[in-house]
């Protein structure tokens, strides 16, 4: 949790609802749909934002979406030839109940993380743009869910096609 500029002491905003938030609206400027929230998404993106912030070391060959051993999961190094893709998209199903695919975007900062600077981040990105609006390879796809969290410098958002058992 974490306090806004102008916002009262006691209105505590969390940083994950946000990010959700500032995606959807995103979206919405740019006139796709929003996404659902995803519980079991949610679960997925802060169990992964939690392993980055506590285990992640920057390398030249695991890029952020691998997962370290340090967990109940399997664990993954994820290269830029995505060799290990399926590992990644199979992590809802691995963690939580839902069952679909899981695909994320990621990013480090090397200050603290904030909403808005992850979301200019994957902006100036075409890879993660292209993601979040539909384009490229994504554009015939419809995220039915969507879960995403921040934890210190990290912050991630995980998309999927399929609608979330769990509300």
């Amino acid at each position: 949790m974490l306090f806004l500029a102008g916002c009262k002491k006691d209105e505590i905003i969390n940083p994950a609802d946000s990010l959700v938030d500032v995606t959807n609206k995103y979206r919405l400027e740019n006139n796709l749909s929003e996404i659902p929230v995803s519980p079991s998404l949610n679960t997925v993106a802060e169990t992964h934002a939690l392993d980055l912030a506590e285990n992640y070391v920057q390398n030249d060959e695991c890029n952020l979406h691998s997962w370290s051993d340090k967990g109940n999961w399997t664990p993954f190094c994820y290269t830029s030839d995505h060799a290990n893709a399926q590992l990644m998209w199979d992590k809802p199903r691995e963690l939580t109940s839902y069952e679909g695919n899981g695909y994320e975007i990621s990013v480090f900062r090397s200050d603290t993380m904030t909403v808005d600077v992850a979301l200019e981040l994957w902006k100036n990105s075409e890879a993660h743009l292209d993601l979040i609006l539909n384009n490229g390879i994504w554009k015939d796809v419809e995220w039915r869910a969507i879960g995403s969290a921040i934890n210190g410098k990290y912050a991630v958002v995980w998309f999927g096609e399929e609608t979330d058992p769990i509300k």
